[in-house]
């Protein structure tokens, strides 16, 4: 467990990071990333149909467990292995979910997916048909099969 010392309090980050996963479902705050490509401003998560690596990572970013946001599944993978999370079989609560690529979204290329694990075979992820969090079945009710659950390294080290 990491905490955080504020002012006379200790913070819980690792119980404050699974609440902010559990409670951002519903929210279309990560339905849009803006950049500028070639002069010209995109929306990198293209509304929403998109962000799940933005999702993910921002949530870890922000947590401190990334060092930056990312807008790919490798980048986010990549990224989290590089801070020392590992493979498991055995998912925690704010474990990351990698789910095999599909043809869904563009028959010409496979589609990757990543979302938190929630507990009891549940998880959360962006929905690229509604651009918000939702929550489901940690397979999609058996539809899309985990390549691999990222766990986070243990902390013990007070900040």
């Amino acid at each position: 467990m990491i905490v955080t010392k504020f002012m006379s309090t200790i913070i819980d980050q690792d119980a404050t990071y699974v609440a902010a996963i559990k409670n951002s479902i519903g929210s279309k705050q990560f339905r849009n990333l803006f950049a500028d490509v070639d002069g010209k401003r995109m929306d990198l998560t293209e509304n929403g149909r998109l962000a799940c690596a933005f999702y993910v990572s921002w949530i870890l970013f922000h947590f401190g467990y990334l060092k930056d946001p990312h807008v790919t599944v490798d980048g986010t993978v990549k990224d989290l292995r590089a801070n020392g999370w590992v493979d498991t079989e055995d998912p925690k609560e704010g474990d990351v979910l990698v789910w095999e690529p599909t043809m869904d979204h563009d028959p010409e290329q496979p589609h990757q997916h990543i979302g938190f694990y929630l507990g009891n075979g549940r998880a959360a992820s962006n929905s690229s048909k509604l651009g918000e969090i939702f929550e489901h079945d940690s397979t999609f009710e058996g539809k899309r099969r985990l390549i691999s659950i990222l766990s986070r390294p243990a902390q013990t080290q007070s900040r």
